[in-house]
Formats: structure tokens, C-alpha cells, sequence
């Protein structure tokens, strides 16, 4: 079982190295598109999502445009489609079925040595400030 994306960034290289760098998301939807959003934006990512109904045109249109570094896909998916000639694409991954030319998402989410964030101010009940059901709305709380 994959980790929450909340400890992605944190652990996995390569989504960590992302920071401030286009992640293109060519998935339909499913876990890994969910944990590969969440994972790149918490890593400082920057995500490009792209339909997975898009023909090659339109793929290559907008990694193209968007300057995307890294494309996260499955091999059913990216197809025929011909990633050549993309100056910005450094990686591709393939979640499901494996494409020729690309990493696994096993390798996009293996852990790396590096700490987990710590929670830095206080530790706070967001959930205090509402009345229980046996308390009027207008008590004061304490």
C-alpha cells in the first residue's frame, strides 16, 4: 500500500525535488490521480491537469506550454502518444501498465531519507468552539 499523500512530499525524491515545477497529471480518475495532485502541491508542485480523453495534439500542446517537468500517466493511456522534442520534460511515470520509456510510480513514491515535517505551533481543538447538541448556541464557552 501506496503512503498518504501527506507524507509524499516528505519521503519521495523526485516529488520533493518539484518544488515550484509544473507536474503534469495525465490520469483518469482514480487513487493515484488523488495522491499525485495532493503529493505535488504539498511538495510546492505546481499541477497541470490533462484530460485523458486528449489526443497527442492537445497533449503535446499543453506540456509544451505549460513547461511541465515531470508527467505522471498510465501506459494505457499515454499510448502512441510520442513524447519527443518536449525541452521542459525530464520525467514520465507510468502509474498502471508500464509505456515504454518511463519510470514506475513505484520509484515516484519510494522513500527517501529525509525527515517528516513537525507540526510548529500550537496543538488546538478546531472543533472547541462549537456547541455541543446539549448546550444552547448562545452559552458562553469556556
Amino acid at each position: 500500500m501506496a503512503r498518504p499523500s501527506s507524507d509524499w512530499p516528505a519521503v519521495s525524491s523526485p516529488l520533493a525535488s518539484s518544488r515550484g515545477e509544473v507536474v503534469a497529471i495525465f490520469l483518469p480518475n482514480s487513487w493515484e490521480f488523488a495522491a499525485t495532485y495532493h503529493a505535488a502541491t504539498l511538495a510546492g508542485g505546481i499541477p497541470t491537469l490533462l484530460n485523458p480523453t486528449y489526443r497527442e495534439r492537445e497533449v503535446r500542446y499543453q506540456l509544451e506550454n505549460s513547461s511541465a517537468a515531470m508527467l505522471i500517466t498510465d501506459g494505457a493511456i499515454l499510448g502512441e502518444i510520442s513524447l519527443a522534442g518536449l525541452p521542459s520534460l525530464r520525467s514520465v511515470y507510468s502509474t498502471r501498465q508500464h509505456a515504454s520509456g518511463t519510470e514506475t510510480f513505484a520509484d515516484l513514491v519510494r522513500r527517501a531519507n529525509a525527515p517528516l515535517p513537525r507540526p510548529t505551533g500550537p496543538r488546538t481543538k478546531p472543533w472547541a468552539r462549537f456547541p455541543t447538541p446539549a448546550e444552547p448556541r448562545d452559552s458562553p464557552r469556556a
